[in-house]
């Protein structure tokens, strides 16, 4: 709650800080604007909450040492701030629904606490029509998100501008752009593919149709897995669940913690504390 409490001023300071001092500026212009207040509420559900609630997942007692009059900055203000941003320059909106969704899909996923690994959890798909670019094809833009679904930042980097292109065709030169926004607010979603396929090695390839030849399981359909490099249907419980802390296993990536406990010499061990390694 207390980070709820930060983002709201954070959202408040943002509001009042877009706008400059002027005597013929209406009165109305000192309330913060809506959109503002949405963004302290995805960055909220984004990144507060799952901190919050890992934190009381894998609580020993203790809290996080801080410094006295100390301030530590967050995932969740560098979203907001970053949000704000491209919300102020007219490049995205937030629709009020989405947010709404994406905050719902969150409560689910993260009920409970076998969703915890040392890692940060990905956003929920319901979150990515919470932003909207406002762009059209050809603007110049930082972030995918900025341009409409279907288009992405074409050209992009971390100092220069790209634009809002269709996504290059297979078997053509394709590069993931620099995308700061998207990376402080979720990461990429689907609606601003870059490519015909998926990027490998600075080629668009074409994603595979069941049956047909494949490099990973990433460029196979849904239910499918690529098997000597064919993408053939997964077999029931071909994607077992994570292993939890003190379970046998082999390999790190069998548990939720990542790490596969081993005494030297041995093949196989017990999974690790999924909160171990994050503390």
């Amino acid at each position: 709650m207390n980070g709820l409490r930060k983002l709201l001023s954070l959202g408040l300071a943002l509001a009042l800080g877009c706008r400059t001092a002027s005597s013929t500026e209406p009165a109305a212009a000192n309330v913060p604007n809506q959109p503002n207040l949405l963004v302290v509420r995805l960055c909220h559900a984004l990144f507060s909450v799952p901190l919050e609630r890992k934190q009381a997942c894998c609580s020993k007692g203790s809290a996080p040492t801080t410094l006295k009059g100390s301030a530590p900055t967050t995932l969740a203000d560098v979203c907001a701030a970053e949000l704000a941003g491209a919300v102020g320059r007219g490049t995205v909106s937030l629709e009020v629904s989405g947010v709404e969704r994406c905050e719902a899909a969150l409560g689910r996923e993260l009920d409970g606490c076998a969703w915890v690994t040392p890692l940060m959890p990905t956003a929920p798909r319901d979150c990515s029509g919470a932003i909207v670019g406002k762009l059209v094809e050809g603007d110049a833009c930082a972030s995918s998100l900025e341009c409409p679904g279907g288009l992405f930042c074409k050209g992009a980097s971390a100092t220069t501008t790209g634009r809002c292109s269709k996504p290059v065709v297979a078997g053509t030169f394709c590069a993931p752009p620099f995308d700061r926004l998207a990376t402080f607010t979720g990461g990429p979603d689907g609606r601003h593919p870059d490519c015909e396929g998926g990027c490998l090695a600075g080629k668009c390839v074409a994603f595979a149709p069941p049956g047909g030849a494949c490099p990973s399981t990433a460029f196979c359909p849904t239910g499918y897995q690529c098997l000597a490099s064919k993408c053939e249907p997964k077999e029931p419980g071909a994607d077992p669940a994570l292993k939890g802390a003190g379970e046998p296993c082999a390999q790190p990536f069998e548990c939720r913690g990542l790490a596969c406990v081993k005494t030297a010499g041995a093949e196989s061990g017990v999974c690790g504390d999924p909160c171990g390694q994050s503390r």
